[in-house]
């Protein structure tokens, strides 16, 4: 992995505006290997691009499909492959009954994290509601783990495919979660099972921790 550089040409800055290290949109330019998020640098310097650090994570989820779904494909960098949690009728892993299916990451290092983006499953979107993403360092090993790390973020609403979480300040840790909470747990005919959690892909941007220091 290639560690993240500073990009001069940027308006992720001025000189003027108050001291910040928050998500600035897409103002960057496109740099191979590395996402277009920028984060504003708290000494006003440069923008530093981060990676995506779900790329060489391990994945660990508390059940799956049979039908062409696998836990990898959660952050496989390809937003063509679904994941999708185990439902009565199509089980590959866990129970059928997993109504409160997570996706949980083991990043390859300690990690600064700045943003978290979810692709989720377009036409469906209403299936992830009250869902919580968790940032810490404590392992993920099954449900009753995933609580032990800090809640990052917690859904309020039902939103659209791509879900964008800034974290300002910037969050370290090694383990990254996103859980379903979705209430309802009964079949809904043409809506089938609202409890699974199905998505895209989700992503980690951030730096190695001890790589942080380019925040400056």
């Amino acid at each position: 992995m290639m560690r993240p550089r500073h990009k001069a040409r940027t308006n992720c800055y001025s000189w003027t505006e108050l001291r910040s290290n928050h998500c600035c949109g897409d103002p960057c330019p496109p740099a191979s290997m590395y996402t277009n998020a920028c984060i504003r640098s708290v000494c006003a310097l440069a923008c530093v691009v981060g990676v995506n650090l779900a790329l060489s994570s391990q994945q660990i989820v508390t059940s799956s499909q049979t039908t062409g779904s696998q836990p990898s494909y959660a952050a496989d960098g390809n937003d063509q492959t679904l994941f999708h949690s185990a439902y009565p009728g199509d089980v590959g892993s866990g129970s059928a009954n997993d109504f409160t299916p997570f996706v949980g990451l083991q990043l390859a290092q300690l990690s600064t994290i700045n943003k978290i983006v979810i692709l989720n499953r377009p036409g469906f979107e209403n299936r992830l509601q009250n869902a919580e993403v968790r940032i810490g360092t404590d392992a993920i090993i099954n449900n009753s783990s995933v609580g032990c790390n800090a809640l990052v973020w917690k859904q309020t609403a039902t939103q659209g495919s791509v879900i964008e979480i800034n974290l300002n300040p910037p969050v370290t840790g090694l383990w990254v979660s996103l859980q379903n909470f979705n209430p309802a747990t009964t079949y809904m005919g043409s809506k089938g099972y609202p409890f699974v959690l199905n998505i895209f892909e989700i992503q980690v941007l951030g730096v190695p921790a001890d790589a942080s220091t380019l925040y400056c």
